[in-house]
């Protein structure tokens, strides 16, 4: 159970109304042009880091760009999503079977052809992938679409973090927001 103690000022919640009369609400659109170093399109490195704790594990994406990318979780599995690249459903026995109201640090780091995920700063799995020649995508990025959610760190990096940087960004030494794109 999260207790109103453990949300840190300015913590954010995904989905503001859930499903109800006024229907989903996601919590932040942002264009891809206001951070074009970063892709998610596999054509570049990235790496996304974040402190969440989920509501509802029955679905939802915890970062989307719109026909190309999506990081969710479905059924209590992670997931990622890539068209034409990637598609991955990570085991719960290699990553964990997410329950809610519990805080999980979740990173996803993506080199070029490896996606790697790590859960509170240990590698859990890691998947090779086929990355498109030559394709970016425009689209705007999604936090939170349909997920219902809390986060306390949301960073996002245009390049592959090596192991030790997970490390430091779990532990909360070293790595500076400002080193990242999005926060």
């Amino acid at each position: 159970m999260v207790k109103e103690s453990e949300i840190r000022p300015g913590a954010f919640k995904a989905l503001l109304t859930g499903y109800g009369m006024l229907g989903p609400l996601d919590y932040a659109h942002f264009p891809a042009s206001s951070v074009p170093e970063l892709s998610l399109a596999g054509d570049k490195p990235f790496t996304l880091f974040t402190t969440v704790c989920f509501k509802n594990v029955q679905g939802g994406a915890i970062l989307t760009q719109e026909d190309g990318f999506r990081l969710g979780i479905m059924d209590g599995l992670l997931y990622v999503a890539a068209v034409d690249w990637c598609a991955v459903k990570f085991s719960e026995y290699t990553v964990v079977k997410f329950t809610t109201d519990h805080w999980y640090e979740l990173a996803i780091v993506y080199d070029g052809s490896l996606l790697s995920v790590y859960l509170n700063g240990e590698k859990k799995d890691t998947f090779r992938c086929n990355p498109p020649k030559g394709k970016a995508s425009k689209a705007e990025l999604l936090i939170g679409h349909r997920l219902d959610a809390y986060f306390k760190t949301f960073r996002l990096f245009g390049k592959a973090l090596s192991d030790r940087e997970i490390s430091q960004l779990s532990s909360s030494a070293g790595i500076t927001p400002e080193d990242s794109i999005a926060w």
